[in-house]
């Protein structure tokens, strides 16, 4: 099981490396379904880098006291989130680009909802947290 987990990761763009042992006990992955998402008119937005994950990191780590709670979370994003190289990699392909620079309400494990406008409600909201 761990070994697909790890191919899965590869296949998602992870980079994940293994030795050649490692693939005796593989079952066979099939990734046709992803073959779409990377096709020229397919759903791209997957791979965009848009900061709803960035933040959601840095919330995170404002949640578990890694950073101090009045953290200014969209600065290092702005600094550091590169998403004109994504933009016009995509245009050079002939891929379509998300409008925004974020994919919106995400809906996390446990129905919890992270709401990139708003990421102190959804820290205000976890019941286990640091502080």
């Amino acid at each position: 099981m761990a070994i697909t987990i790890l191919l899965r990761l590869n296949l998602n763009g992870q980079g994940v490396g293994l030795d050649k042992s490692a693939f005796k006990t593989c079952t066979k992955l099939d990734s046709t379904p992803m073959k779409a998402v990377y096709e020229p008119g397919g759903v791209v937005a997957m791979t965009f880098p848009g900061g709803t994950h960035d933040l959601w990191f840095i919330t995170e780590n404002m949640r578990w006291g890694q950073l101090p709670a009045s953290t200014d979370a969209k600065a290092p994003i702005a600094a550091v989130n590169r998403e004109d190289i994504w933009r016009a990699a995509a245009k050079s392909l002939g891929l379509p680009a998300p409008e925004g620079t974020s994919r919106g309400i995400e809906t996390l494990f446990g129905g919890i909802k992270f709401d990139p406008e708003t990421p102190e409600k959804y820290l205000v909201s976890q019941k286990i947290k640091v502080g």
